[in-house]
């Protein structure tokens, strides 16, 4: 599945060139990107070629990158989804989160109406999405983003996300485990594959987690260092979560970026919440926090562990008018089940 569909001529636009972007013109990309998201931010920090090559060019989904080159060679405007492979039933399809899509500051206004960030994301759009390639659009916007993606590609509302969050204080309802022993590994092998077949509810829709995603996502970050706790049980995974300290919807605390446990086993789910509190407590955090869907089923039993439901500042929405029929509202809001390891987020 890794690579493009996208076979034929670029498309012409006045003095803009729409295409979809190869690996050439990563410098052209991060130039913009750099200029654009600096603006009015005396904190930003340069995007590192590493970083761009390990988004775009290693995922294992593929690569959705669309520009707009201006006459004189600039990215003019970006649209890009980060895809995932996703488990339906038998199916596999791709949802797509879209990411880091922008205009350059000298270009809104390179063209009339529509404009050329609207030109490049329909290109995008017609090339990638269903039936072609993926079966949503997706995001977690902040409001404003979303009113700009209600526009665009007609982003609505599935859920106001929510995370379930746990004091590094508080010790675990029934105790800590005592019995079940969390190991770290550097990366993982096919048994994580197994172990997601396991957690797989065929009718649910879940993000396929095999040696490949796992060890690209987390394993092999350019920049980002993620912790990635496991339960063994001889050569085979009883669960797996993956823990980095970072700044989530603005607060600095722990973060359970993946969860992956069986139902039926709340012994491994114990033993990893107390391992991922632990790493909360030695980075001096106050808290340590997991995004799931309100109709996960670990939703309810790891409040009932101690974890609590919070707000957050985003909002989950899919792209209405770009989807597979499958994959309305009401069923992604009843049985999409994620985390933040699908997203660019943590």
């Amino acid at each position: 599945m890794k690579g493009t569909l996208w076979d034929g001529p670029a498309m012409r636009c006045g003095r803009y060139e729409i295409r979809e972007a190869t690996a050439a013109d990563r410098d052209g990309i991060l130039t913009s990107f750099n200029r654009v998201f600096s603006e009015g931010n005396p904190e930003f920090v340069p995007r590192p070629e590493a970083s761009w090559d390990w988004a775009f060019l290693g995922n294992p989904a593929g690569r959705q990158t669309w520009i707009a080159v201006a006459d004189d060679g600039t990215i003019a405007a970006h649209f890009a989804g980060w895809p995932t492979r996703v488990r339906r039933g038998d199916d596999t399809v791709l949802f797509s989160q879209i990411v880091d899509s922008f205009t350059h500051p000298d270009h809104r206004r390179g063209l009339k109406h529509p404009g050329i960030f609207t030109r490049t994301a329909n290109a995008f759009i017609d090339c990638l999405v269903w039936p072609h390639r993926n079966a949503i659009l997706f995001g977690l916007p902040v409001p404003d983003h979303f009113r700009l993606g209600a526009r665009q590609i007609g982003y609505e509302v599935v859920r106001p996300q929510l995370q379930i969050t746990l004091r590094a204080d508080q010790e675990l309802i029934g105790g800590d485990p005592t019995e079940t022993t969390v190991e770290e590994v550097m990366r993982v092998d096919d048994a994580v594959e197994r172990l997601f077949h396991r957690c797989l509810d065929h009718e649910t829709a879940m993000a396929i987690r095999d040696a490949a995603f796992v060890n690209w996502r987390y394993a092999d970050h350019p920049s980002h260092r993620y912790h990635i706790g496991v339960v063994k049980d001889g050569d085979e995974l009883r669960g797996l979560a993956v823990y980095r300290d970072a700044l989530f919807s603005d607060v600095e605390q722990g973060v359970l970026v993946d969860w992956l446990v069986p139902t039926d086993d709340p012994d491994t789910a114990r033993a990893l919440l107390a391992w991922a509190r632990e790493h909360t407590r030695a980075a001096g955090r106050e808290q340590c926090s997991l995004v799931i869907a309100s109709t996960d089923p670990w939703w309810e039993p790891l409040q009932l562990l101690g974890m609590k439901a919070l707000r957050t500042k985003y909002i989950l929405v899919y792209g209405n008018l770009c989807r597979d029929p499958r994959f309305d509202e009401a069923w992604l809001r009843a049985h999409w089940r994620y985390t933040l390891g699908e997203t660019d987020i943590v």
